[in-house]
Parts: C-alpha cells; sequence; structure tokens
C-alpha cells in the first residue's frame, strides 16, 4: 500500500507540477509576442485574433484549474494523506470547452506569420526575441493546448491504476477520465469539421467551376451539406493524368498541367496559382457506376471502370488501395 500511495504522489506531482510549467509557456505566447504585436499595432485586430485565437482564455481556466490542485495538495500535506485531485478536474473540464474552439482553428491561418515575417522586419525581430528561432519557438508554444488534453488523459488514466477501488476518489476519478475523452472527442469532431470545409474553401478556389453555377463548399439537392469523402489521382488509357473527388453526392474529375499527389490539399502554401479545369461536368452518383475493369483479372490490378449514362471510361490508379 506503501508503495501504491508513493506512486499516486508522484503521479499527482506530475500533473501539478506540469500543469505550473504549461500555464508559464502558454503566457509567454501573450508576453512575448501577442502584447508587442499590439502595443506596436503592427497587426491589425482580426490578424491577431485570428493568430492568437482564445489563447487567453484557455490561460484563465487552466490557472484558476492549477490553483485549485494547489489547494487540494496543501490540504493533502496539513492532513498528512494522499491528494484527491478528481474534484478540481470534475470542476474545470467542462469550462475546458474553450479548447474545442482554439484546437479546432489551430491549423487556420499559419500563412498569416509566415507572410508577415517575410515583408515586415519589426515582425520578425519579435519573433526572433521572442524564441530561438523566427516561428519556430511561437509555433511549438501554440501546439501545447492540442497536447495537453491527450496528456491529463494519459496521467488520470495511471492515477487510477493506482487508486484503491474501495475509495471515493476511485469511482471519480474515473468519471474524470471519461470527461476528458468526451472533451478530446469533442475537440476532434469539431477539429475535422473545419479541415472538411477548409478543403471545400481550397476546391472553391482552385478549380475553374465558372459558368456551371456549382460550388463546393454549398447544400446539396438531397444530402444535406457536401462533404468530400475521397481523393486522389488517376489517369486514363491513354497516360492522361486525372484527379477525382468523390463527395456525398456528386463525382469531380478535373485535369492540371501540374504534378498531380494525394496530399494535394498540403500543396497550398506553394502553389497559389494551382488551378485545375474540369475533365467532365460534376458527375451526380445516382447517374454513376463503378466496376473493376474487363481485362483486370487480380485483386492487385489497379484498373477499374466509370459507367456514365451508357459510356464506359477505363482508368488506373498509382495502387490497388485507391482503386
Amino acid at each position: 500500500m506503501a508503495t501504491k500511495n508513493k506512486t499516486r504522489f508522484d503521479i499527482i506531482n506530475e500533473i501539478h507540477q506540469t500543469e505550473k510549467n504549461y500555464i508559464k509557456n502558454l503566457k509567454l505566447i501573450v508576453e512575448n509576442y501577442k502584447n508587442p504585436l499590439e502595443q506596436r499595432k503592427l497587426l491589425s485586430v482580426i490578424e491577431l485574433d485570428a493568430l492568437f485565437l482564445n489563447i487567453e482564455d484557455i490561460i484563465s481556466v487552466n490557472v484558476r484549474f492549477y490553483n485549485s490542485l494547489s489547494r487540494k495538495l496543501d490540504e493533502a500535506r496539513q492532513n498528512d494523506h494522499v491528494p484527491k485531485i478528481s474534484q478540481s478536474f470534475i470542476d474545470y473540464l467542462p469550462k475546458m470547452q474553450t479548447y474545442v474552439s482554439y484546437v479546432s482553428s489551430l491549423n487556420q491561418n499559419l500563412d498569416l506569420i509566415n507572410e508577415k515575417i517575410k515583408t515586415s522586419q519589426e515582425i520578425a525581430t519579435i519573433f526572433k526575441n521572442g524564441g530561438s528561432s523566427t516561428d519556430f519557438f511561437f509555433n511549438k508554444l501554440r501546439l501545447l493546448p492540442m497536447q495537453r488534453l491527450p496528456l491529463y488523459s494519459l496521467l488520470v488514466e495511471k492515477l487510477i491504476k493506482y487508486t484503491p477501488d474501495i475509495e471515493e476518489e476511485y469511482q471519480n476519478l474515473k468519471m474524470t477520465h471519461r470527461l476528458i475523452v468526451d472533451l478530446i472527442k469533442s475537440v476532434n469532431s469539431e477539429r475535422g469539421k473545419k479541415e472538411d470545409l477548409e478543403k471545400l474553401e481550397w476546391l472553391d478556389e482552385h478549380i475553374n467551376v465558372r459558368g456551371i453555377g456549382f460550388k463546393f463548399k454549398s447544400s446539396t439537392n438531397m444530402m444535406g451539406s457536401r462533404k468530400l469523402c475521397y481523393y486522389g489521382p488517376f489517369v486514363k488509357e491513354s497516360g492522361k493524368e486525372l484527379y477525382g473527388f468523390l463527395f456525398n453526392d456528386t463525382l469531380v474529375i478535373v485535369e492540371s498541367n501540374d504534378i498531380l499527389t494525394n496530399e494535394i490539399f498540403k500543396a497550398k502554401p506553394n502553389h497559389k496559382t494551382l488551378q485545375f479545369q474540369l475533365y467532365k461536368q460534376p458527375i451526380l452518383l445516382e447517374n454513376l457506376s463503378l466496376v473493376q475493369a474487363k481485362q483486370s483479372t487480380t485483386t492487385s490490378d489497379c484498373s477499374f471502370q466509370l459507367i456514365i449514362g451508357e459510356k464506359e471510361y477505363t482508368f488506373k490508379t498509382t495502387n490497388p488501395a485507391l482503386r
């Protein structure tokens, strides 16, 4: 029992100490970057909000959470027992919904600071002085809230393992872990939705659909909001390279003079002028059939056929999994 209690103490102290360090690092974002940019009016209010999001709300919640943990540890020392910190989590995890909007928007506007650093020596100096090299240290700090929730989950799960199941604290820690997992799921769900919307916006910017009244970021006739389900490159029998985007209602096939890869959306920063032309008009899925190519003889073959109306088209992917 003594060994288990010591391990519990160690885990609780790790939660407490890492929380202290976490808050200290978050405050660097405000003190070293946000405040100087704001005070010198180097970025507009809109740009500051886009870059720093609701970081100050997160700091506020976590400072109060840390203070609550500190009180629990002080009480435990005075009464010579193992700290019971589950109530601190239960009290403050609902307030950590602020993480949902922060983490889900974290990948947005990453180009903003890189562009500003290139065009403003004064901004570049702030970022160089704030960390070891330009924006590297800043971006490392920005990622901390995304990493904090999974760490809570790991440490609380570990704490449960060393807490006797006859204690009330055991059940409270189990509840705490469920709350953390639910919060992580909310963050991931919202982040996924944001990323899906960003892809649709990217397609509206980079695929030329002028004149046909089609928008990627829009509602479908029967399926609610349009959702991108799958995408990837393939080639015609003639060797012509194409790219397909499969949505919940439509298949869009495009062509481009650029080299097409599976990671097409990651090309955005370096391909601002990348444009695709429609190979065919968007095809409603109800008018489309997909079958294995007639000449295909093995599951490792990469060929497939699209039947659109009465016409058949044979294509080949780069690998069987993509087919």
